[in-house]
């Protein structure tokens, strides 16, 4: 029985040793590289992407990139019959019909074919737009067809985004359009 005994408390010491030395390893090893790593600094710079709807005269509307970087612009049209005040902020949106393009109102869009329509219901800029710039009208022409519900008026809005140009993946994985050379086709 005592050799068995020796046997088991030489197992154990040996193996405490052991765990000891891997420990020992792996901490020092830590404290290497801790105490031996350079600090890094983070040059990266955020810039910032933007845009807005610029009125470009009656009835004409275009988008501005007004961001800090070349950018890819979306826009989305919202047309509605909306409540006014005095100051012309809306009040209320009419709830039981909405205005219907070629019964209601008309709208003319993009003539020269810088704009596209995607499937989603946005109007895709074709190409890039630099910081600063603004796009081809959207939006050429609006109408009244009809008059509007008893205190309401046509209302359009004009709803826009951007993204970074570069990498064209940016824009392929955001909003799941593809690019032919350096402009945008929407699905």
């Amino acid at each position: 029985m005592s050799v068995l005994k020796n046997i088991k408390i030489k197992t154990v010491a040996v193996l405490l040793l052991s765990l000891l030395i891997v420990g020992t390893l792996v901490g020092g090893t830590v404290a290497y590289i801790v105490l031996r790593s350079n600090d890094a600094t983070n040059t990266f710079t955020p810039v910032e992407v933007d845009s807005e709807p610029i009125a470009t005269g009656t009835g004409k509307i275009a988008v501005r990139n007004s961001g800090e970087i070349t950018a890819y612009l979306r826009a989305a049209v919202v047309v509605t019959w909306v409540a006014v005040d005095e100051e012309g902020n809306a009040t209320d949106l009419y709830h039981i019909t909405s205005p219907v393009e070629g019964v209601n109102y008309s709208m003319g869009y993009d003539a020269s074919g810088a704009w596209q329509k995607g499937s989603d219901g946005f109007w895709y800029h074709k190409a890039a737009v630099e910081a600063g710039a603004t796009t081809a009208d959207l939006i050429t022409s609006v109408a009244k067809l009809t008059e509007a519900p008893e205190g309401y008026t046509l209302s359009v809005e004009v709803l826009t985004t951007g993204i970074q140009a570069t990498p064209v993946s940016a824009v392929q994985d955001a909003w799941g359009v593809t690019l032919a050379g350096s402009a945008i086709q929407p699905n």
